[in-house]
């Protein structure tokens, strides 16, 4: 890839624990990646205005006290700004009957505990380029 995928790491909610997200921004730095990172206790629409402005392809969003019941609004709102092409992940503490609500809505790839650094840096690998195919595409004049 000749440029790094951009990937914004954030926080949504009330829920305060970031020790998480800093280290998966760690793990996507070192993996070459450029990554915005938040702290915690942000809004969905500042999170949506940050990845506006900070042009990513990929919002990385960490949960471990139900935060993640909020992503669909997350989605709703990307969409309405014309950002429906920004890859969603989800990691942390997201319970398995919640998967299908959070894969419904939009989600990549939601990450557990034990998820691995290769892991998760694939699976952004992955969704970046599919996010950057079809903006190039979308670019193309008809």
């Amino acid at each position: 890839m000749d440029t790094p995928i951009r990937v914004l790491i954030t926080k949504i909610g009330l829920d305060g624990h970031d020790r998480g997200s800093r280290i998966i921004a760690a793990y996507l730095r070192d993996a070459g990646h450029e990554v915005v990172y938040t702290p915690p206790w942000q809004t969905i629409s500042g999170v949506v205005r940050l990845a506006l402005q900070e042009d990513v392809e990929v919002i990385g969003v960490s949960s471990l006290a139900t935060d993640h019941l909020i992503v669909p609004d997350l989605l709703r709102e990307l969409a309405e700004a014309g950002l429906d092409d920004v890859a969603v992940v989800v990691g942390g503490i997201v319970p398995d009957s919640e998967h299908a609500m959070l894969t419904d809505a939009g989600v990549g790839r939601i990450f557990g505990p034990g998820s691995s650094r290769d892991e998760i840096v694939d699976a952004v690998n992955q969704l970046g380029a599919a996010v950057r195919d079809r903006r190039s595409r979308a670019e193309v004049p008809a």
